[in-house]
């Protein structure tokens, strides 16, 4: 405790000396020598199909988008664009004129929505609280096809999938767009008087190289974009309205698995029909409650598959369900504290996100199916999922200070329920973290953590796991970023009893210190180079009383950008290991590219080699790899995307492994709104048991082959009809290949805005 009380004490003194020190600003409103830009009040409707025929435009603001920011340094843009603002009693009303000399190059295709990063696009950026620290970012490509998300000052932010109408279109002249987007799908200050909100009109104009121009100049030497945001000014009275959606779900599931093991008979399956529902209340203007009950998730694309032979560390998989995706960013800390893909199984989760003036706060609950639990070391981690019932909590909170900096503290409680023996288990972790921005070029990140643990018997005894344990943990980071040259240093620390079951912290009884720098040469479009970077970074890790050193590194990379959207990275290591009380070499090399051959194809290439260890037999060895990746456009309908892995590991005796990972995914879009989605995915694993000190350990073959077959109707994120197939194929040793399991589904969505 009294480690506890002086780490505290010294955190504060480090977030109240920084905090002094930070940028502050006297006022939202702009410089008066800047003035902002007037948008009107406009009456009258507007179709959301990229003609611009509506009289509304002719009275809108209109502004030019003047400056290419990347790769050139605020030049003029190679085209010219326009962007017209205007609001209505309920809507903000977006429109873009993109002109082109040459529309036959316009890279449009018919996607799904947040999936239009090859093609031409459009974008605005929404400051709404004029706070420069998180916006609202509306993007669409030629056809109007959507994608939104939240950005966070200093990195972060989350998808968003809120409700907006749009449209767009192809002329002889450039393409248009038209977006209708609700208050209600807004978060802003409620005023009667006028607001002033930031605001920046992107278009990203892909050819030999990808053109990023923007309202205006970018200083590369301020880490703060969205303090140089345009400022405009209005919305008197505008109104976000009750901000009441209900989205019911009905789906239906078939699943059926074989009765007596990879060869027996498929049983009669179960049959289930679930409804649920996922509503959202906005409580203020700016305060959302969103809940779910019975939510069903079978429709979302499948994990790709990873190498986990000969690996210490468990798998972290991105989070794909909208639930979860919605609001994530208020939860974010500087480690990862809250990890949902820990929820496996929801039977229902409520939460509350959002912001009143300099305050935000995210609050979550979910009762899940399952109980998950990590347990990080020096050298490895693991995993276990118990079948009963356990309930997550995630409190945060953080308060701005000055223009950017803000200070934060989160906690979060995971306990089990219906446990069989009436024991318990539980996970709590409490943490303070801030970021201070001293100014335009240096950031510090402070975090202080601390957990109490109690496991159940089961898990002491597999696991050898304490019945109760407490522990803490602390990050700091100090970042000097300027327009040429990027520096860091850094200690992680984090005692061997520290948990954070609710996130992902895979590694404990560790301190790791580090620092780095690279620098960065700029271009233009019309040289050979966009941009080249250099860099080098060191790294020492020992256990947590600094009595045994686990890794120690360093590491350079050279890295850069050209024609035909390419771009190289090299990256090169010395490293030494020690596991399990032997010191090893790790040294290793990892080259990749890719580019843009032709304007429907995109193709990279990894190639990296070096030294590992070979954890099963505690040995040297040495492993190369191949990473390949083909994206084929076929028209402006169909999706192929290609990719392979190949991976082995050399040792003295002989070749251990060699490992094949292959995945094809092929996504037919009719139109905006429906398309039909076919992903297959293949793992191949070549195991040499005579190298193995256990044989038994391993199979000589194991093969597994998922599939997801998929049609999707979408109006909106919400009013949505899934139906679809699923199933694994498996293979062991000398067997051959048996289905094991599949499953069909179906689901029904409606969104009822009030």
């Amino acid at each position: 405790m009294r480690h506890v009380s002086t780490s505290l004490l010294l955190f504060v003194l480090l977030v109240t000396a920084a905090v002094a020190g930070a940028r502050s600003t006297e006022s939202p409103l702009p410089d008066p020598h800047e003035l902002p830009y007037r948008i009107p009040l406009v009456h009258g409707e507007v179709s959301a199909d990229g003609v611009l025929d509506e009289s509304v435009w002719s009275d809108a603001l209109v502004m030019k988008l003047e400056y290419e920011v990347r790769p050139g340094e605020n030049v003029p843009p190679p085209v010219e664009t326009e962007v017209l603002l205007a609001y209505g009693e309920s809507d903000l009303l977006v429109a873009f004129k993109a002109y082109d000399p040459h529309p036959e190059e316009i890279r449009a295709r018919m996607r799904d929505r947040d999936e239009i990063g090859s093609d031409d696009w459009v974008a605005i950026n929404l400051d709404t609280f004029n706070d420069a620290r998180q916006s609202f970012l509306l993007m669409c490509n030629p056809f109007g096809v959507q994608s939104d998300f939240t950005e966070v000052t200093g990195g972060g932010g989350s998808e968003w999938d809120t409700i907006w109408d749009s449209g767009g279109r192809i002329h002889e002249w450039g393409y248009a767009i038209e977006m209708v987007i609700p208050f209600s799908s807004l978060r802003f200050q409620r005023s009667a008087e006028d607001q002033i909100w930031g605001v920046d009109a992107i278009r990203s104009y892909p050819r030999n190289v990808r053109h990023h121009i923007g309202l205006f100049p970018r200083d590369r030497d301020n880490n703060c974009y969205l303090c140089q945001a345009t400022k405009i000014i209005g919305f008197a009275g505008a109104d976000p309205g009750r901000s009441i959606e209900i989205d019911p779900t009905i789906s239906g599931i078939i699943a059926q698995e074989r009765e007596d093991g990879d060869y027996g008979p498929f049983d009669d399956g179960d049959r289930d029909m679930n409804a649920g529902f996922t509503a959202r209340w906005g409580i203020t203007p700016n305060i959302t409650l969103a809940s779910t009950y019975n939510p069903d998730f079978s429709q979302i694309e499948s994990d790709v598959f990873q190498l986990d032979v000969n690996t210490r560390w468990a798998l972290y998989y991105p989070e794909r369900r909208p639930f979860f995706l919605e609001g994530n960013d208020f939860f974010n800390s500087h480690d990862r504290l809250v990890y949902t893909r820990t929820v496996a199984d929801p039977i229902w989760g409520a939460k509350i996100t959002g912001k009143e003036g300099a305050n935000g706060i995210g609050i979550f609950v979910a009762q899940d199916e399952y109980t998950s639990m990590l347990f990080p070391s020096a050298e490895g981690s693991e995993i276990e999922s118990l079948e009963r019932n356990s309930i997550t909590g995630v409190a945060r909170y953080k308060r701005d200070v000055g223009e950017s900096s803000y200070i934060g503290a989160t906690l979060t409680d995971r306990e089990s329920m219906n446990d069989p023996n009436g024991e318990h288990y539980g996970n709590r972790v409490g943490s303070l973290d801030a970021t201070i921005d001293i100014n335009q070029n240096n950031r510090v990140k402070l975090q202080l953590m601390n957990s109490w643990t109690e496991y159940p018997a089961i898990i002491q005894e597999n696991y050898e796991q304490d019945e109760s344990i407490s522990g803490e943990a602390t990050r700091a980071v100090y970042v000097h970023d300027t327009r040429n040259w990027d520096s860091w240093a850094y200690s992680v620390r984090r005692h061997s009893d520290f948990r954070a079951d609710a996130g992902f912290i895979n590694m404990t009884d560790a301190a790791t210190y580090g620092s780095g720098t690279d620098y960065t040469f700029y271009s233009d479009a019309d040289n050979w180079y966009s941009n080249i970077g250099i860099g080098s970074e060191a790294e020492v890790t020992s256990t947590y009383d600094h009595r045994r050193p686990l890794e120690r590194q360093i590491n350079g990379y050279l890295w850069g950008n050209g024609p035909m959207q390419s771009w190289v990275n090299f990256w090169g290591e010395f490293e030494r290991t020690w596991y399990e009380g032997e010191e090893y070499i790790t040294d290793s090399m990892w080259l990749s590219g890719g580019f843009f051959p032709h304007p429907n194809v995109y193709a990279d290439l990894g190639f990296g080699f070096g030294k590992e260890i070979d954890y099963s037999n505690n040995r040297p060895g040495v492993y190369w790899e191949i990473d390949s990746e083909l994206q084929w456009l076929a028209g402006r309908n169909l999706r192929i995307d290609l990719s392979h892995t190949y991976n082995q590991l050399e040792t003295r005796p002989g070749r251990l492994y060699a490992a094949n990972i292959s995945r094809v995914r092929c996504v037919y879009q009719f139109n905006r709104r429906m398309f039909v989605r076919a992903i297959v995915q293949n793992v191949h694993y070549d195991f040499n048991k005579a190298v193995y000190d256990d044989p038994d350990d391993v199979d000589d073959v194991y093969q597994r082959i998922a599939s997801q077959l998929l049609f999707s109707y979408t109006v909106n994120p919400q009013t949505v009809i899934y139906i679809g197939y699923s199933d694994n194929i498996r293979a062991y040793d000398n067997n051959p290949l048996a289905q094991t399991d599949r499953v069909f589904f179906f689901k029904l969505g409606y969104a009822w805005v009030v």
